[in-house]
């Protein structure tokens, strides 16, 4: 059974995505640092988008497998302006352009 943090996080309204962002990145580098690889299953929306922007840009120095799953229940065509591809792939885009992403 996985145990999760219960910490409770109240966070700046001015900087709440960044400083989610600075959560998961902390959490992501104690996994690499541990098993080389991570996991990381992706959903989408506003909010979560806005978070992805600052936290793509503070792991794109990890030189481990990072691994990005995409979680969306609906199905649209992925250049279709609704489509969370869509809006991931053009963080992806902006800020690790020398990486793949698939």
């Amino acid at each position: 059974m996985n145990k999760f943090p219960r910490d409770i996080v109240v966070l700046n309204s001015s900087s709440w995505a960044e400083s989610i962002s600075k959560i998961l990145d902390e959490y992501v580098r104690k996994i690499v640092s541990k098993d080389k690889k991570c996991k990381i299953i992706m959903t989408a929306g506003k909010s979560a988008v806005y978070i992805y922007s600052y936290f793509l840009n503070a792991i794109k120095d990890i030189n481990r497998e990072l691994y990005f799953y995409l979680s969306d229940e609906r199905f649209v065509d992925t250049n279709h302006i609704d489509s969370n591809f869509r809006s991931i792939n053009s963080i992806f885009d902006r800020i690790n352009n020398s990486k793949s992403w698939h």
